[in-house]
């Protein structure tokens, strides 16, 4: 690809930075897809434990949690 990019007349170094860049917007998108899916975790734990509160308390005494999440 970098080939390619030079071939092209196209200097290396903007190369680099673009593939940064691009590589810094996905870190964003997967950084965000990471703390949407905690805050659903929590939110399902925390509505689990209305619904089945032995079970969750099992659950989080399995798992070393004293507390529900808030």
């Amino acid at each position: 690809e970098l080939f390619i990019y030079i071939d092209q007349g196209r200097n290396p170094q903007l190369y680099t930075k673009e593939c940064l860049e691009r590589a810094l917007a996905k870190n964003e998108q997967v950084k965000g897809k990471i703390d949407t899916m905690k805050k659903f975790k929590s939110l399902l734990i925390q509505e689990l434990s209305k619904v089945f509160p032995e079970d969750m308390a099992k659950y989080r005494s399995i798992r070393g949690e004293e507390h529900p999440p808030s």
